[in-house]
């Protein structure tokens, strides 16, 4: 969640349990700089065939508090 003056910002995004997720095990990442700000998910790591796929899905919202 990200609160600016009169508005939030809520992102959600599914954590699953005993997954091996990237950079030290972290399903999120967030990256300040001045007044910018990044709030990045991340997905398990797992390995794909050729031609196959896989979703990584986020729930946005924004609202006026």
């Amino acid at each position: 969640m990200y609160r600016c003056r009169n508005l939030e910002f809520v992102k959600k995004f599914d954590y699953i349990e005993n997954a091996a997720y990237p950079d030290l095990n972290s399903n999120t990442e967030i990256y300040t700089a001045g007044s910018f700000i990044e709030i990045e998910s991340l997905a398990p790591q797992q390995k794909l065939a050729p031609g196959e796929s896989t979703e990584h899905e986020e729930l946005w919202e924004l609202k006026m508090i």
